[in-house]
């Protein structure tokens, strides 16, 4: 009984975690909620659950670390070269701004200086 609950429970988070992948807030509260309501019926009952529900947990587990990680180090790269697309911007336009004549390409059009 308390492995199929706990296959259930995996099933739901699965649907959960991967809603909030997709940018549904709503989905990511529920499913911290439930991931942590989850984690505590697992250490309290671990024993009692057959060794294929056990694989499923783990797998499950496994699961939401490597995507949870790539998430954060892509993150990551992304602060990156923000940070670092920002400083080269601000390199070109600061040294270059002041040499930059715009001209009036309403007037340039029309053969007009």
């Amino acid at each position: 009984m308390l492995d199929g609950i706990v296959v259930n429970a995996i099933q739901t988070l699965s649907k959960d975690f991967f809603s909030s992948l997709e940018g549904d807030a709503n989905a990511l509260m529920t499913f911290v909620c439930s991931w942590n309501e989850f984690y505590q019926t697992i250490q309290l009952s671990c024993e009692k659950l057959q060794a294929e529900t056990l694989d499923k947990v783990h797998t499950f587990a496994a699961t939401v670390d490597t995507i949870a990680s790539g998430i954060l180090e892509l993150q990551m790269a992304g602060n990156r070269v923000y940070e670092e697309l920002t400083v080269d911007l601000n390199n070109i336009l600061g040294g270059r701004m002041n040499q930059l004549t715009i001209a009036d390409t309403e007037n340039a059009d029309q053969g007009e200086p």
